[in-house]
Formats: structure tokens, C-alpha cells, sequence
């Protein structure tokens, strides 16, 4: 891939780049930034590729379009299976991760928060390529927001996001409700239990309520299965013509979505930020192209199934929503599932497969 040659140049000389390649689509884009200066977005008026933190307290980064490249990448359609080692790191956090749903599942019980994301970041001592790893992450994810991200500021983050933000222009918004999680068999044929579906439509009313008033009334598809590498979700996309508000506002409203941290959005993310044990950083934002050049659109999506890639080991986060109903043995089986979809990644990359 002549355009990965490209982007090994630049970020051997610390220079600010991203590739990315939108849902079942066979173009990768990348946009090169110049010089080390870490641009950040005041107004969301900027243009360029933005990625936000989960929070406040890390900028929100712009890598501004010095250069734009593309490339038709096309990959070879055989995915390799997800699987899972006994001797994972990370079910020495299990005890940790069900003790912490629980402490959120009585809050919930005691009507403190109707929905809560709660998440554990995996370390693993891992020295993968990115630029090797992010062509298996294309090939194992065609149906999702494949990126590859990288500032002095922030090292390289990877991901295959399955969640749209916003998609917005002058004439109308888009987003989706994006809730449930089991693991994939062969086909789409799958059987919600209750709290799944409650989970969803939480998240769907969520979201009408919030762009209410900002643009014309809302339409909904019905909730649909979808596949996003090893796992099934449900899925409802949520559309409003003529908005009259900006994309700022829209933003504002709408992260983070309850489908990353919860319902009541204030009190679900206070809680996250006392409870959850450590700082989610870029995971659980949002990245994506910002008033795309020459045009008034950007197209968002939420940072998940993602990883920070460092010198000698690599961060791997994940999470699940629990509402009330949720079983603490699920949820966290729900996380290891998610886990594999990263995990494998890197297993691929380090043995030459892909």
C-alpha cells in the first residue's frame, strides 16, 4: 500500500497524520499535517480531522489538511477468526470489573441514573506495527470507521468504530442509536433478550429528546441487527431536515451519547468520572472529518473498539451498558468479547498474519 509507505515517512519524522476509510467502502484518506504544532478546535468551524476526548481536560485535537491523499485499498475478504487466549492479562481484572457493576447496578436500583457505560482499559506488553496492524483492521472490519491517528501529543490510536455521531450539513443531520451487544455466529438471525431492547430504545428516545427543537421533527428507521466484526448490535438511524442550529450545537447535545455513558447524561458521566477507576482519555470521544474542505460537512464517529499504541505495550478499552435487569456475569463477558476484536488484531500483526 503506497499511501502506508507515505505515512511511515511522516510519522518517522513526528509529524502529525491520519488515515481513515469509512463503512463499506473501498477508499483509505489521509490527511498530513506539515509541522509538529498541535492545532486544536475553538469554534468547530475549523476545517480538517478532529478527534475530541471523552472529557474536558485534553484538547481537542485538529490535524490540519496540509496534504490530502487517497488510495483504493482492496483487501482480500477472508477474515481471520476471533479468538480468545486462556492466559489473557485482562481476567486478572474480572473480580474488579463485576465488583464495580455491581456498586452501578445498585445506583441504577436506587434510581440514580436509569442507564450507565461503565468501561476497564487492558493493558498487554505488545510491540505490534501500526501501519501492519491497521491493514488487518481493514480487512477484519469493512462494515465499520476504520482509522489510524497519529500526533506527537497524543501517539498513535487505531480503531474500527461501529457508531456514527453526526453526520451534518446545512440541509439535514443523521445519527444513529446504536445499543445491545452478543457476540456474531454466522448470520444476523439474532434473539434480543429484554434488557437489550429496553437498552436500545433507551438511547433512541435519548436522542430525539436531545435534537428536539434544533431541527424539523425527527424520522427513525426500526431497529435493525448489525455486524460489526465479532459482534451484533442493534441499530436505529435517526434523521432531522433543515436544522437550525450549527454543528456546535449538535455536537454539544449529542456526546457523549448514552451509548458510552449513560442516562441522565450529566449524572451518568459524574459517575463514570468518580467510579470508573481511571481516565478514558480519547476512547469513548468522537473523530472524524470537520467541514470537509470545499463543502459545509463533517461526518463524526465515536471512538470505540480502539487502541493507544506505545513503545512497549499497547492500551485496548471496552466497555458495556447496564441498565437495570443487566447480569454482572454477562456484562462482563460482553466486555471480553469486545476485547477480541482488538486483541486479534494485534495477535495477527505480531505473527505475520492478515
Amino acid at each position: 500500500m503506497e499511501l502506508l509507505k507515505r505515512l511511515k515517512k511522516q510519522y518517522n519524522k513526528h509529524l502529525p497524520f491520519v488515515v481513515y476509510r469509512k463503512p463499506d467502502t473501498s477508499l483509505c484518506q489521509a490527511i498530513l499535517q506539515t509541522d509538529q504544532s498541535l492545532e486544536t478546535v475553538h469554534d468547530f468551524k475549523e476545517t480538517g480531522f478532529v478527534m475530541a476526548p471523552f472529557s474536558t481536560g485534553l484538547p481537542i485535537i485538529l490535524i490540519r489538511p496540509d496534504i490530502v491523499l487517497e488510495e483504493d485499498q482492496q483487501t482480500s475478504g477472508q477474515q481471520l477468526p476471533f479468538e480468545i487466549a486462556e492466559d489473557d492479562p485482562e481476567q486478572e481484572g474480572k473480580a474488579a470489573y463485576i465488583s464495580k457493576v455491581n456498586e452501578a447496578l445498585e445506583a441504577i436500583r436506587q434510581k440514580k441514573l436509569q442507564k450507565v457505560v461503565l468501561s476497564r482499559k487492558i493493558t498487554y506488553k505488545l510491540q505490534p506495527d501500526p501501519f501492519y496492524t491497521f491493514q488487518v483492521l481493514l480487512n477484519q472490519f469493512p462494515e465499520a470507521f476504520c482509522y489510524l491517528f497519529y500526533h506527537p501529543e497524543t501517539g498513535i490510536w487505531m480503531g474500527a468504530s461501529p457508531e456514527t455521531l453526526l453526520k451534518y450539513s446545512t440541509q439535514e443531520i443523521q445519527t444513529v442509536s446504536l445499543a445491545g451487544t452478543q457476540k456474531a455466529n454466522t448470520n444476523l438471525d439474532a434473539v434480543w433478550r429484554p434488557k437489550e431492547l429496553r437498552e436500545q430504545e433507551y438511547v433512541t428516545q435519548y436522542i430525539e429528546k436531545a435534537v428536539e427543537g434544533l431541527a424539523d421533527p425527527t424520522e427513525k428507521t426500526q431497529p435493525k441487527t448489525v455486524k460489526a466484526g465479532n459482534l451484533l448490535h442493534l441499530k436505529t438511524v435517526i434523521r432531522a431536515s433543515n436544522p437550525r442550529v450549527g454543528l456546535s450545537r449538535f455536537i454539544q447535545v449529542l456526546h457523549p451519547t448514552p451509548a458510552v455513558c449513560g442516562i441522565p447524561a450529566n449524572e451518568a458521566k459524574a459517575y463514570l468520572l468518580a467510579n470508573e477507576g481511571y481516565p478514558r482519555s480519547y476512547y469513548s470521544g468522537y473523530l472524524g472529518e470537520l467541514n470537509k474542505k470545499g463543502t459545509d460537512e463533517s461526518e463524526l464517529y465515536v471512538n470505540l473498539r480502539c487502541m493507544n499504541i506505545h513503545k512497549d505495550h499497547v492500551h485496548v478499552y471496552v466497555g458495556g451498558g447496564l441498565v437495570e435487569g443487566s447480569e454482572p456475569e454477562q456484562e462482563w463477558q460482553e466486555t471480553v468479547h469486545k476485547s477480541q476484536s482488538m486483541l486479534h488484531l494485534l495477535r495477527n500483526s505480531m505473527e505475520g498474519l492478515g
